[in-house]
């Protein structure tokens, strides 16, 4: 197709393309964008499939996608398939309802639009350089033509399988993969990613979706009591009651769900297997590079964007906590709303995402995971990291020059300052000594960047998800960890070795088996195609059965060529203990305690400083000493003048409507009604689980404020106990070494003593009268042997 000769044209003539810092993840959507133009903006994908699918809702004909790669069977693709009603007029701010009925065969051959997004502002490269990296400038440019299309009306999702699903045998129908999409809690769509290849080499069936995002999407718009929100968690919540309901139909198995995502969206997939309304919509969950666990996943005081939001369209001036905004809201035009212009957000949080509602979220994170919690318990988990998660937070001249020491130590001060409440000087000094290589006193400006990569790849991602694979490896399912490690050769910085954030999608997607020209003109090695084989393999063998070693063996990937790679290599499970992980490289091995020391520091010792102390302990004395605006790096929050008060939400009072599923869909009203219920899918809490903070808080690494409140004494000693107790036994001590130098001292002395007493003794017997004595006696013993 002319679209797809156009694309290709493009990114070859883009002068950029080749001065890329990590430009596989540029890579993966360049090539997925291309498959997009392909099938959407009104061309649609040419051959029609034989078959028609009877959905519960109405008929669905689909496409064939014959991929360029000819080892690869054609997959069926039903894109664009409406999973709720749209959420416009009355069902804006509420949430899903199910699908209306359709009466003729719906073609599903094109995308459908993206949902309305805040996309970042990359009308002027030089400014837009001043906040990121030139390959992340070049994604978010290619990706502003795909994601232009937007409407309200956008809860579709996309269905991929081999095209063989309409004759599969019954009793072996496909297991089913959805993908939660990532990139932004306020941009993205599941169109960008094609599961084609995934599809037809894993032989399992893809489904991607659409979610609502940003302010239509996370805004709290509920009374201070009824926690109304969370719209785009409850969209994918409806997308997974959609596919238990009709995914049987298309050859799928209701019964193998697993879901897996990538950044935000595996902060999502974490949500969904600790929620308490998900129980029965999937049995297991792999998340790559984020999880709930992540310092800006979870916005812990979500009333400041909805008082920002009530005051700047007149919907509330005044106690906008007992309000309800929603109604107001519904009347606001769309452009007015997407056109907000937000309230500084600290650097390294969000100002919308999900929060504690109390139903689908339904108290602290860590505590669900730790307690029963949904498919957590019960199902496997695959975790997956890279080794430098943290790129991003960088700009073009901090990635290709690097910096001092000073400049490290603002971004990280700001991280410092942002994460966390108590103790933040020891804090930063604790990283800092980390993370410093003392055996070179010179520090090379790129050095400096990548030690401060590290720690906050250690901080914001990598401490996370070992925390998550932790907890979970001490439930009775399996779980595995996965480190990418691999480093594409036609893509290498000469500057970094290994892998870097989002460089896994292409090989997880199968773009180096696409073998399509349309795609990114990268030329793909045969190492590439099989890691990729691999990684594909592996992954869709845990969604078939829960152990990425079975089914399908790994003993000749690349049709063939590659046999020995990864012969008789398999995966272990991750346990407290032992901590074995996958080491997904150019020589891939099992290895074991990733970065142990470092996630000590992190999962441990950090934890142990973060803590208030006794109640007359001042909040300044946990502040840095100088606040002053040019030691900081980005936006910061306002320094925590007053102790903050502690909360309910860190463990949940077990209810009916916490444990209940909603109904997001009901079989016998499949039409949505005109005026959707002033009650939707999450229940009014009588105990508020909201921070009574007024500023966006953070979410701390293992132990937040409500946690440190709840706990016993016994689990978190403050300073002023465990300096008594270390005094104690000083002193003990002490007496001790002194008691045991008086005994080495008394032995000594008497030791001469005696030594002095033989001598007099020997000399006195060695006088001539005794020796005579002495000689006679012996001569008459001598003279007079026994017999």
């Amino acid at each position: 197709p002319v679209s797809r000769y156009y694309c290709s044209q493009t990114i070859l003539r883009n002068p950029t393309m080749p001065k890329l810092a990590s430009g596989m993840y540029l890579v993966v959507v360049s090539m997925l964008y291309c498959s997009f133009l392909a099938s959407s903006h009104g061309e649609p994908y040419r051959k029609l499939s034989s078959r028609v699918i009877q959905t519960k809702y109405g008929s669905l004909q689909g496409v064939i996608v014959t991929l360029g790669n000819q080892q690869l069977e054609a997959v069926e693709a039903f894109l664009g398939v409406p999973y709720a009603s749209p959420p416009i007029g009355n069902l804006r701010f509420m949430p899903p309802m199910t699908p209306a009925l359709w009466k003729s065969v719906r073609v599903s051959n094109k995308y459908s639009p993206v949902c309305p997004q805040r996309f970042p502002n990359v009308k002027n490269e030089s400014d837009a350089l001043q906040h990121m990296t030139r390959d992340r400038y070049n994604h978010l440019v290619t990706m502003l033509d795909k994601l232009g299309h937007e409407s309200e009306d956008c809860l579709y999702l996309n269905i991929f399988l081999p095209a063989d699903g309409a004759s599969n045998p019954p009793d072996a129908p496909f297991a089913v993969m959805v993908f939660i999409h990532g990139e932004s809690y306020e941009w993205g769509s599941g169109n960008l990613y094609d599961g084609t290849v995934l599809a037809s080499f894993g032989r399992v069936l893809v489904v991607t979706l659409n979610y609502r995002l940003g302010v239509l999407g996370f805004l709290k718009t509920g009374k201070r009591n009824n926690q109304m929100g969370n719209f785009g968690l409850l969209d994918q919540i409806a997308a997974l009651h959609w596919i238990k309901e009709n995914i049987n139909m298309f050859g799928g198995d209701p019964k193998r769900v697993t879901i897996f995502g990538h950044g935000t969206g595996a902060a999502f997939v974490n949500l969904l297997l600790i929620s308490p309304v998900t129980k029965e919509l999937m049995v297991r969950g792999a998340m790559f590079s984020g999880s709930a666990l992540d310092p800006g996943t979870i916005v812990r005081d979500p009333t400041h964007m909805k008082e920002f939001v009530a005051r700047a369209t007149s919907c509330s001036m005044n106690d906008t906590d007992n309000v309800d905004i929603s109604p107001c809201l519904r009347e606001v035009p769309l452009s007015k709303l997407m056109s907000l212009k937000y309230p500084p957000i600290p650097t390294f949080l969000t100002g919308y995402g999900p929060f504690v509602d109390g139903s689908v979220i339904a108290g602290d994170i860590e505590y669900r995971m730790k307690r029963r919690s949904g498919v957590f318990e019960d199902g496997q988990l695959l975790l997956g990291v890279t080794n430098i998660e943290s790129y991003l937070n960088f700009n073009d001249k901090e990635t290709t020059m690097g910096f001092n020491t000073d400049v490290r130590d603002k971004i990280l001060r700001t991280y410092v300052r942002n994460t966390f409440k108590y103790h933040l000087n020891e804090i930063f000094a604790t990283i800092i000594n980390e993370y410093t290589d003392w055996e070179k006193p010179a520090h090379h400006p790129l050095n400096i960047r990548d030690s401060l990569a590290q720690a906050l790849s250690d901080g914001q991602t990598v401490a996370p998800i070992t925390k998550v694979a932790k907890l979970h490896a001490k439930r009775k399912s399996s779980t595995y960890l996965l480190v990418f490690d691999y480093q594409s050769a036609g893509y290498s910085f000469a500057q970094r070795s290994g892998s870097v954030h989002g460089e896994d999608i292409a090989f997880i997607f199968g773009m180096p088996l696409a073998g399509d020209p349309s795609g990114y003109p990268q030329n793909y090695s045969n190492t590439d195609i099989t890691i990729s084989e691999a990684l594909i393999t592996y992954l869709t063998n845990f969604a078939k059965s829960g152990n990425p070693n079975e089914p399908t063996p790994l003993n000749g990937l690349h049709h063939g060529r590659d046999k020995s790679r990864f012969k008789n290599l398999d995966w272990p499970k991750y346990t407290s203990e032992g901590q074995r992980y996958f080491s997904m490289a150019s020589k891939p091995r099992v290895r074991s305690h990733y970065r142990a020391h470092e996630m000590a520091l992190w999962l441990n010792l950090i934890p142990a400083l973060h803590h208030a102390g006794d109640d007359d302990v001042s909040m300044t004395h946990h502040q840095f000493n100088d606040q002053s605006d040019h030691l900081f790096h980005g936006i910061v929050r306002p320094p925590i003048v007053t102790r903050p008060l502690p909360t309910t939400s860190s463990i949940p009072t077990t209810t009916t409507a916490q444990t209940e599923p909603p109904r997001f869909f009901d079989p016998q009203n499949r039409v949505p009604p005109r005026k959707p219920p002033d009650y939707g899918v999450i229940p009014t809490s009588d105990s508020p689980t909201q921070s009574t903070s007024t500023h966006i808080e953070d979410v701390v690494l293992k132990y937040n404020d409500s946690e440190i409140w709840s706990l016993p004494k016994a689990f978190f000693r403050n300073y002023t106990t465990a300096l008594g107790i270390i005094i104690a036994v000083g002193c003990s001590l002490l007496v001790l070494n002194l008691l045991i130098f008086a005994g080495v001292y008394y032995q000594r002395d008497k030791t001469r003593m005696e030594a002095k007493l033989y001598r007099k003794h020997s000399q006195k017997m060695m006088s001539p009268d005794v020796s005579n004595d002495n000689h006679d006696f012996v001569t008459t013993v001598s003279s007079n042997p026994m017999s």
